[in-house]
């Protein structure tokens, strides 16, 4: 019986992810097994140290998540954003704004869809007070929110 320890499951997911992913780049298919390598590269997300890695695993999970809401399905487009924002560096409103600024957005939207408000505007108010500006997504994310409360 061959038994594989926890680290060694995580470095076969994440040498089967890589093998996906290369084979995604240079077969012109990288759409298409999307779900695919991420899926595997998140499973061995852990092992992963180098830092442009993580940031490419970051905008991976993104394009996974925006796939999801795509096609309504808002529990897979829900973990891709958390990993996303889980691989987001220290201090990351700092290093990499424009990558949790995306993320805080897909994560309220996200709640938006999943009728969870509260969590939405919280994610919302937090997007809002790091980028000092609102953008017509967030206004019409908030009017939504304004309108569901007054219904309720």
């Amino acid at each position: 019986e061959f038994i594989l320890t926890d680290e060694e499951k995580k470095a076969l997911h994440l040498n089967i992810g890589q093998h996906i992913l290369h084979e995604a780049s240079t077969t012109n298919q990288h759409e298409a097994l999307l779900f695919s390598f991420v899926d595997h590269l998140n499973l061995g997300r852990s092992l992963i140290k180098d830092e442009e890695m993580l940031q490419e695993l970051r905008q991976y999970n993104i394009q996974a998540a925006l796939k999801s809401m795509n096609v309504s399905a808002t529990q897979s487009a829900q973990l891709y954003a958390k990993i996303a924002h889980e691989l987001l560096p220290n201090d990351y409103w700092k290093v990499a704004f424009q990558e949790t600024s995306t993320i805080y957005s897909l994560l309220a939207s996200i709640e938006m869809d999943s009728h969870h408000y509260e969590r939405a505007a919280i994610l919302q108010e937090t997007l809002l007070d790091h980028t000092k500006k609102e953008t017509p997504e967030d206004t019409a994310n908030i009017l939504r929110l304004i309108a569901y409360l007054l219904r309720a």
